[in-house]
Formats: C-alpha cells, structure tokens, sequence
C-alpha cells in the first residue's frame, strides 16, 4: 500500500479524512469560530500540501458532520453546536423501521418528563414568557390543522430550552421534524384527543413550570405521553384486528374453476 507522506505528514491514502480530522480538531479548540469562515479551498491547498480536489472532500466530511455549511462559490462558515446528525440518526431509524414509533415516543416521554421537571426549577422569567406566548398561540390557533400542530411542537422545543440543559434540549430538537410528522398524523387518527383536551394537556405542564412544581409539571407531561402512547397502541390494533378480518375473508372464499 502506498503510504508516502506529504510535506504537513498526511498520508497519501486518506487525505481527505486526516484533514477532516484535523480541521474538527481545530474547530473543537477554537482555531476556528462559529459563524467565521474557513480559508478558501486554495489557502487550503496551500497549506496542506494537497490538492483542491482533496479539500473539497474534506469539507465535504465536516458539512455531513455538521460542522460547516458550504456554499457554491463562496468559503465555508463554521456552524455552531448542532443537532442535525442525531436528526439524521432519528429519521433514518423511524424511516427504515417505523415500527419503532411506539419506541421513539417512549423515550420522549423520559427526555421530556425530565426537561418539564427541570424547567419548573430552572425557568428564567423571560423563559416562562416565552412559555405564556406559545400557550397563547396554541390557543389562537386550536381550531387550526395546519397551525396547531407547528405551536404544539414549539411548546416541548421552548420548555427544553427552558431545562438549561444543552444536551437535553438537543435532543429534543433533534427530533422536531418527526414530532411535526407525528402531531400531524395524530390529528388525523381515530381516538383522537378534541383540540381543547390537547391544550389543556400542554396547559397543565406549563402551570406547574409557572408554580416551580417540578414533580408535577414531570407527571403532568407524562400523563401527556400516556394519552399519545394510548392513542397509538389503539390505531395499531385496530389496524391489526382490520388485517386479521381481511385476511380470514380472502382465505374463506370458495375455490375457482378454471
């Protein structure tokens, strides 16, 4: 195998990935700055002995990591901590194993518990604002399919927020595109929650966030996820009794002759 090593100590057959590697390295430590912008390819070029081309697929590495955005004919910005890899995680199991919703919404129900929990001792005032103006929004838009949902969504990312726990409210980010996905095909499910119920779920956890009640604003959202959890359970086995029933028909037919 060809290993020579260039002038910076790169060798030759993974170029890309050891300056990926160290250009992280050095976006870890500092070096480079949220919102700054990278070098451009040629200053690269330059200075890891390289070709363009290899550049380019380093940067590459980093904009599927998440650490750079790149745009046609202009340099690289850093991004800030981001959670869209652990996005792309959730949505690749839930797209190739949707059977695993019951699964996702059973560790929301822990993140979520905890982040309603630690609101309640942690909520700043303009925290619990923020809170009080999406609860306000939900109700403006209660009677609205199209709206409703987007509110509802930006209520569990707000309280998150309001944990001051970086990790947890990354988390829950990460998965804000499938809760958008969820609320949406809950709205159209049988066993459905009225609207004002829905509201009055989200209303309970945020009153006990206002109160400083961290016990309950947790059993508040936990009765939350019971609700959805139960709601699902029942459409699955009505789908299944549905099946079962289809299936016991197609096989009692009687024979055909040909």
């Amino acid at each position: 195998m060809n290993t020579h090593a260039n002038s910076q100590g790169l060798v030759r057959d993974s170029l890309s990935n050891q300056i990926a590697d160290r250009l992280i390295r050095e976006i870890n430590q500092g070096v480079y700055l949220p919102d700054g912008l990278l070098p451009s390819e040629s200053e690269f070029s330059r200075m890891f002995d390289v070709s363009r081309s290899v550049i380019r697929e380093a940067l590459t590495i980093l904009s599927a990591q998440g650490y750079i955005e790149i745009k046609n004919g202009k340099r690289a910005r850093v991004l800030d901590v981001n959670d869209e890899p652990l996005r792309v995680f959730f949505s690749r199991i839930l797209n190739t194993h949707p059977e695993s919703l019951l699964d996702l919404l059973e560790i929301r129900k822990v993140l979520e518990g905890k982040s309603a929990e630690y609101a309640a001792k942690r909520a700043t005032e303009a925290d619990i604002q923020r809170l009080r103006e999406v609860i306000s929004e939900m109700n403006n838009y209660i009677d609205d399919p199209k709206y409703y949902p987007n509110w509802d969504i930006r209520f569990h990312i707000e309280l998150a927020r309001c944990s001051q726990n970086l990790y947890l409210y990354h988390l829950v980010n990460s998965i804000r595109h499938m809760l958008v996905k969820i609320v949406n095909e809950l709205q159209t499910m049988p066993f459905q929650v009225t609207p004002s119920k829905s509201l009055q779920l989200h209303k309970d956890v945020f009153d006990a966030v206002v109160m400083g009640d961290a016990e309950g604003a947790r059993l508040a959202m936990d009765r939350h996820f019971e609700n959805v959890i139960n709601r699902i359970i029942k459409v699955q086995q009505a789908k299944s009794s549905e099946q079962c029933v289809n299936a016991e028909s197609k096989t009692s037919l009687p024979p055909i002759s040909l």
